[in-house]
Formats: C-alpha cells, sequence, structure tokens
C-alpha cells in the first residue's frame, strides 16, 4: 500500500510533463477536420512553421455573427515545417508564406460549457481546451503552455484567428 501513493502521483506529474500544453485525454483529434473550411493557411507568426487551420461550418458562422461558440465545436491547426535552401533558411513562395516541406503535428481546439472534473483547469482557457498530436493522430508532447497564450485574447473568444474567421465567412457570403 505504501508504494500506491507515490506511484500515483509519478503517473500524474508524468502525463502533466508529456502533455504539457495540452490534453489529449480529453480533448480529441476529430475524425475527418481536413474535410471541413481550411480558412487560413499561414506562416505562425515568431515561428518558421506554416499553419493550415480548419474548423466547421457551425463555428465559423458563430463566429462571424458574434454569436456562442456551439457545443463541441474544434478549431485544428495543421503544423508544418518549411522547405529549407542550402543554408537552411526557410523558402518562401510567390504569396510570402513558407513552401511546405512536411508536417510536424496537428493542435485542437475545442469548446465545452462544461469539462470533467479530472481536466486541470490550468489547460483550459474560459472553455477552450487543447491537446497536441503527432501527424499520424497519436498524442504528442508539448511543452508549449497553449492555455496560457490564448488565455491572454479572452475578449475574442481566446482565439487568434478571430479576425480571419469573421473575414472568411464574410467573404463566403
Amino acid at each position: 500500500m505504501k508504494l500506491k501513493l507515490p506511484l500515483t502521483l509519478f503517473c500524474a506529474l508524468l502525463s502533466s510533463i508529456l502533455h504539457a500544453g495540452g490534453t489529449p485525454d480529453f480533448v480529441a483529434l476529430p475524425e475527418g477536420y481536413n474535410n471541413q473550411i481550411n480558412y487560413m493557411t499561414q506562416n505562425r507568426v515568431g515561428q518558421e512553421q506554416i499553419a493550415k487551420i480548419y474548423t466547421g461550418e457551425n463555428l465559423l458562422q458563430a463566429i462571424a455573427s458574434d454569436e456562442q461558440v456551439p457545443e463541441g465545436g474544434t478549431i485544428v491547426m495543421e503544423v508544418y515545417a518549411p522547405k529549407r535552401d542550402r543554408y537552411e533558411n526557410p523558402v518562401k513562395g510567390t504569396g510570402g508564406n513558407f513552401l511546405i516541406d512536411h508536417l510536424e503535428g496537428i493542435a485542437v481546439m475545442e469548446y465545452r460549457s462544461e469539462w470533467p472534473q479530472e481536466m486541470p483547469e490550468k489547460e483550459r482557457a474560459g472553455n477552450w481546451g487543447f491537446a497536441l498530436y503527432t501527424p499520424d493522430g497519436k498524442p504528442k508532447a508539448n511543452e508549449l503552455d497553449c492555455a496560457g497564450c490564448h488565455w491572454q485574447l479572452r475578449r475574442v473568444n481566446y482565439m487568434f484567428t478571430t479576425v480571419p474567421m469573421k473575414n472568411h465567412a464574410h467573404r463566403q457570403q
């Protein structure tokens, strides 16, 4: 019995280290997400990566209309490494975005009005939960504090892409 508490504590600590910045136990990678609307593709600010960002029509329209985010709404970001020149600099295409080399990971944001008690509050920004996956859909270790960065954006639904979502929705009309 003496071993049970330290082992439980160790497992909890290991889990929080491996999935810092996300909780794949609670935020699943949505099947078929890449059949949804790709409302934005651009270089990630301050990083040498390209992001393709997807969401469903219902979430896109809710944001465009300044309505409540729909329950279970997801935003999925595919994160790509850029092609590099012989000096290891990212290669840009004609539009200024880096040329895509390979998929590095898939980040997911999911909205729920209520999360299970077991999901740590520090892993959420408002009602958004986060997780990171490998290109083949397995949970991926993440040293970033997703919730911490998104928390700063509470005035715009905790999202970095509120304006691009609205712009995309208005272009569709």
